[in-house]
């Protein structure tokens, strides 16, 4: 609804990159914790791009900090 599909697109196929690179890393040496652990790298990641576009694009954050003032 905001016309950023294209970022979004952008940023999700990104995390999927990067999912497969540490999934090809990590697996063969962690085992099923190495896919949990690339998993959780790709998703963190890909969170905080989207939380810093929509800071950048919109002015706000998509989660609360009580310290931050805006």
């Amino acid at each position: 609804m905001t016309g950023r599909q294209v970022t979004f697109m952008n940023i999700l196929f990104f995390g999927a990159i990067i999912n497969v690179i540490f999934n090809l890393l990590l697996i063969p040496l962690y085992g099923i914790n190495g896919a949990a652990l690339a998993s959780m790298i790709s998703l963190s990641s890909w969170n905080l791009i989207m939380v810093y576009f929509a800071k950048r694009d919109f002015g706000f954050y998509t989660f609360y900090i009580p310290r931050i003032k805006r």
